[in-house]
């Protein structure tokens, strides 16, 4: 059987975030950022009767407004048992105060709350980020098909979709899901936690 592969990895898909991951239950990297780089690959199991995979303008659009929502942001781990959230105005303005407690060592910080991204996970790393970056990807192509009326077969081309996040040149992580367009694990997490 034929196979393609579909590689997507513009110069402007990227974001720059600050974040820290949790080493272990008492320990955790100092607050940091990255220009974090995106690839998008698709694998298919054939081409349309014009020769193509796919219009890649059907794609690039939902890569770069991911990408975006991401951009210039404190990613924060929504789910992460060392943190406690609360809100506080200062200054009339919304602020989170994020308190990490880690054994016998804590953390607060205070961010303006538009400035902050919750994650819908323990831990910020690239491991996670490509991996709800996949989901929120497919997510959004598939209501895209949905709303279009696209040819079903080409749904089922589609074999697999993976992101790749690139924190530094040469360390990434990329996460691969199988059967994108059908797959359940796209209707798990809602969008509205992903962006």
């Amino acid at each position: 059987m034929d196979q393609f592969r579909i590689r997507l990895a513009k110069e402007t898909f990227k974001f720059s975030a600050t974040h820290f991951t949790i080493l272990c239950a008492s320990e955790a990297e100092r607050l940091h950022g990255h220009n974090y780089q995106i690839a998008v690959e698709c694998l298919l199991s054939g081409l349309d009767e014009h020769g193509m995979g796919f219009e890649f303008n059907l794609l690039k659009p939902f890569i770069k407004n991911l990408a975006n929502a991401w951009d210039e942001r404190v990613l924060m781990p929504r789910l992460a048992p060392q943190l406690s959230v609360r809100e506080e105005s200062i200054s009339k303005t919304p602020h989170w105060v994020l308190d990490f407690i880690f054994g016998a060592t804590s953390r607060s910080y205070r961010f303006p709350q538009n400035e902050v991204v919750f994650l819908e996970t323990k831990n910020i790393t690239s491991e996670e980020l490509a991996r709800l970056f996949t989901i929120a990807l497919s997510q959004a192509w598939k209501l895209s098909m949905e709303k279009h009326a696209t040819d079903p077969a080409l749904i089922e081309r589609i074999l697999t979709l993976s992101v790749t996040i690139e924190e530094t040149k040469g360390q990434s992580a990329t996460y691969i899901l199988h059967s994108p367009l059908t797959s359940e694990l796209t209707k798990s997490v809602p969008r509205s936690d992903l962006a």
